[in-house]
């Protein structure tokens, strides 16, 4: 009896160290993107950094439209297969005006107009394209109030594996998210993630379907 007790509290102590670990690899992974609300409209769009007006809303065009998603989805993905990661923050336009997030919310349909809405159909966005294993392990959503309206921040890890979307493998070159060629990207797959196998492009989960949400 003593010797399973002892054995137990062993078990017991190696899994709460596992646990302690897991947490302490999770946080490490995103404490270098905190960014403070405060802040966000001093920050330059850079290779850590992207600025996208909504995640479904053409403020141009006053209507809704899939380019704005699929932006969102480039971005995500070239911060996944970047060294780095970044920060992606939606309700802010390249030119730093704070459009807030009203425009998306209003297009919903099955959610709540409000944050919670909003982060269920970027997750479902974002899953859809990269997997729920990359989005739970890779990324994290919180929301900030700038100058009274609605921010969503995306913190994005990089990835321990290339992401390829629409067959092809996009990263981050300076304040830009860019396709490379078959051959760059090859190249930069095996800097990148100097593994046997590449993966080719297994990863893809890219649908055109609009989502209903």
């Amino acid at each position: 009896l003593r010797e399973t007790t002892i054995f137990n509290a062993a078990v017991a102590t190696a899994l709460s160290l596992v646990a302690a670990l897991a947490v302490g690899i999770y946080l490490r992974r995103f404490q270098a993107f905190h960014l403070a609300c405060h802040e966000l409209t001093n920050l330059d769009e850079s290779d850590r950094v992207e600025f996208k007006s909504s995640i479904r809303w053409d403020h141009r065009k006053q209507e809704r439209s899939k380019v704005m998603e699929d932006a969102v989805v480039k971005a995500v993905v070239g911060f996944l297969n970047s060294e780095r990661g970044g920060t992606l923050i939606i309700g802010i336009d390249d030119a730093k005006v704070v459009l807030g997030l009203d425009a998306d919310y209003a297009t919903f349909k099955s959610v709540k107009p409000d944050r919670d809405g909003f982060e269920q159909v970027l997750r479902d966005v974002l899953i859809r394209v990269i997997g729920e294993a990359q989005y739970l392990r890779h990324s994290r959503v919180r929301f900030c109030k700038v100058a009274d309206k609605d921010v969503c921040l995306v913190e994005v890890a990089p990835s321990d594996e290339a992401v390829y979307l629409q067959g092809q493998l996009y990263v981050r070159i300076g304040n830009a998210t860019r396709p490379l060629n078959m051959k760059d990207a090859i190249d930069y797959a095996a800097k990148r993630w100097p593994t046997p196998v590449l993966n080719w492009p297994i990863h893809l989960r890219h649908s055109s379907a609009r989502s209903g949400l």
